[in-house]
């Protein structure tokens, strides 16, 4: 009996299923080859001559398309330079004393600070990678720049630019710039070189040495290649501060005399070198009497009390009818001297020549 049950209860789910597929086809088949009911817009009746007119229908405006402009990575985001003093970046020293003062790995942060200040200012780019052979005209560089981002082509040219820094056997170092080597500038928006060689003034850099040897110089005070030869730039004015004057030497008290100050020294604080006498104060007696007898100045013949009353002046007797000369005239003796002898005639008057002795010509 219980398994009569079970027969039961199975055929009845079986039954069902083939009744409820039935009916699935026969829906299937009613639908199948029925044409497809598109909704057309009706068109409204055209108005007749005593009906009032309808409202004109207005489209509705066609949707605005937003085209999402490209992101510009922050890196390459442009800050505007500082080319005082004819400087490339008047700022590098303190950009380079930033990232250099506290790094573990100096070489790593001259790299950082030159990709750094590239990347965010395509003149800089420009004027860094010509440097390094990677792009031919540094005084091209607005090409590089699109409104406040490094364009396609700048960025491609960084990414060269970080390559050759990255490259096996690049190696960083801080050192001076040759002294006797062309400096380089920006004077009016054009980046030159100065018009003769010699650098003055704080010559560190940062040294770029590529892996076939050849050598970049980059100052550090104000971001200008330094170059070892005269390169083919315009030339223009360069930032060339004038030397300091050499400190002279200060002069200092001899060891034998080491104390006082130059030029007045003395070999003991209770001597005095200066000329006043043998006394402690100065004055006195000195240990060398010299020539004469001494009088001390007690016994020394002094002036009168009485003011000097002073002589009249002598009177001058002159014979009667003569003159009296002027106050503080010589008068003419008297008698009047001879008359002085007239020179010889010479024998050659034409000439006015007289011949020497042992000779008759002039």
């Amino acid at each position: 009996m219980e398994n009569f049950r079970s027969w039961l209860s199975g055929a009845k789910i079986t039954g069902g299923l083939i009744v409820l597929g039935i009916v699935t086809l026969i829906l299937g088949s009613f639908f199948v080859g029925q044409p497809t009911i598109v909704a057309e817009a009706v068109k409204p009746p055209p108005p007749s001559a005593t009906a009032t007119t309808a409202p004109a229908v207005v489209p509705a405006p066609a949707p605005v398309v937003v085209v999402a402009q490209p992101t510009c990575d922050n890196k390459f985001v442009q800050v505007a330079g500082d080319n005082a003093s004819n400087r490339v970046d008047a700022d590098f020293d303190m950009k380079y004393a930033a990232a250099t003062a506290s790094a573990n790995n100096v070489a790593a942060a001259q790299k950082s600070v030159l990709l750094q200040n590239s990347a965010n200012n395509g003149q800089r780019l420009a004027i860094w990678s010509n440097a390094f052979g990677l792009y031919p005209n540094p005084n091209n560089w607005k090409q590089l720049v699109n409104g406040k981002c490094l364009s396609a082509e700048g960025q491609a040219l960084y990414y060269r630019f970080e390559g050759a820094l990255s490259a096996k056997g690049t190696s960083f170092t801080q050192a001076d710039a040759p002294a006797n080597a062309f400096n380089s500038g920006i004077s009016n928006g054009t980046y030159g070189a100065a018009s003769s060689a010699g650098i003055t003034g704080n010559r560190k850099a940062v040294k770029v040495t590529l892996s076939d040897g050849s050598v970049v110089w980059i100052m550090v005070r104000c971001g200008n290649v330094v170059f070892p030869n005269k390169p083919n730039l315009p030339e223009v004015p360069v930032d060339q501060p004038k030397p300091r004057p050499r400190p002279q030497p200060r002069k200092v008290c001899p060891p034998n005399m080491p104390y006082g100050t130059w030029p007045v020294c003395k070999d003991s604080p209770k001597k005095d070198p200066a000329a006043r006498g043998n006394a402690p104060v100065g004055g006195g007696r000195n240990l060398d009497p010299g020539p004469g007898t001494y009088i001390p100045p007690t016994k020394m013949v002094r002036p009168p009390a009485a003011p000097r009353v002073n002589p009249p002046p002598p009177v001058v007797l002159t014979p009667k009818g003569t003159p009296a000369p002027p106050v503080g005239s010589t008068p003419d003796p008297a008698p009047a001297p001879a008359p002085e002898p007239k020179a010889p005639t010479p024998a050659y008057p034409a000439t006015g020549c007289s011949p020497p002795p042992g000779m008759t010509t002039c």
